[in-house]
């Protein structure tokens, strides 16, 4: 008989193979075992998909692999849906296969959800995790969700608060906790986001739609080494052409919503104004720069009478 966990933790990986079993310990460390533990080998070309089947083979009744047919690489999206697809717990959680979970991390969010059962989305914050490495460039530190904390937040308003819309820090997926009728009801990932701006996509569909509760708890480590996906997709020229991505995914997915004209349609037009007519944002930000000289002129002129 298939047992039915609290928690489904899917993990997609695509040649991590030195980083994977980490991960995986650290699923295997949590405090609480109810959970399962989905590895979604995305292609992997390296011995991380050894390292799964090995884990797997041990470790038969709560860890599981999938792959797309043919070994194929589809991306973190379609990888992540393949997880879910598969999954059996009521509520999902995530863990890219180079970063590790904090032992506490279920344990806690299985308290919140508990204590708030009105929540279809948890969320909290991370660290920067450099010392991983003897020769770290940089030292470690955690980064809060740039919300409220510690409290229930109603949809939509992670979405004005939050990148990319809003100027507060969006959560690390690894952090994050989904219940699975709300992943379904919003359709789960999008497959058309192959790695950069994936995250972004699936949290607004659920900022959109449900409750939220944010927490100040740290829950995960977030590598930091060169080569990642998020150095590779969002450096250089690579931000603005994948930001563009999103921004106008989030136009036809407002547009099919019936949601135009409300504050997300507001704040989304003004985000696309750079890349459609720079032009004029470039003269309204000149505008924005005289105003606030001339406000800072008259402040001083007050001020010294």
């Amino acid at each position: 008989m298939q047992r039915t966990p609290l928690f489904s933790v899917i993990t997609p990986f695509m040649n991590v193979g030195p980083y994977l079993g980490e991960a995986i310990e650290s699923v295997l460390a949590q405090t609480m075992d109810d959970w399962e533990l989905l590895l979604v080998d995305d292609g992997s070309t390296d011995e991380g998909s050894a390292v799964a089947r090995g884990y797997a083979e041990k470790y038969p009744d709560r860890i599981r692999v999938l792959e797309h047919p043919g070994h194929a690489n589809r991306g973190i999206s379609a990888s992540r849906n393949l997880g879910r697809q598969h999954a059996r717990g009521r509520w999902l959680a995530s863990l890219d296969g180079d970063d590790v979970l904090v032992p506490s991390k279920l344990e806690e969010q299985a308290r919140i959800i508990a204590e708030h059962p009105e929540v279809g989305l948890v969320m909290g914050s991370y660290r920067m995790w450099y010392s991983w490495r003897a020769d770290a460039q940089g030292e470690d530190y955690v980064i809060k969700v740039g919300a409220p904390q510690d409290t229930v937040i109603e949809p939509p308003r992670l979405l004005e608060l939050l990148y990319p819309l809003g100027q507060g820090t969006s959560p690390s997926m690894n952090g994050v906790l989904v219940r699975a009728d709300v992943a379904e009801k919003v359709g789960g990932w999008e497959d058309s986001f192959r790695n950069a701006y994936e995250d972004q996509a699936f949290l607004t569909k659920l900022y959109l739609v449900t409750p939220a509760y944010v927490s100040s708890s740290c829950w995960d480590d977030y590598r930091q080494r060169p080569g990642s996906c998020t150095e590779v997709d969002l450096g250089g020229e690579g931000y603005d052409r994948n930001r563009r991505f999103y921004l106008e995914w989030f136009e036809t997915y407002l547009k099919d919503q019936g949601l135009v004209g409300g504050r997300a349609w507001q704040d989304l037009q003004r985000a696309l104004l750079p890349y459609r007519h720079p032009s004029v944002a470039a003269r309204a930000k000149r505008v924005v720069r005289v105003g606030r000289r001339a406000l800072g002129w008259v402040a001083r002129r007050v001020g010294a009478r």
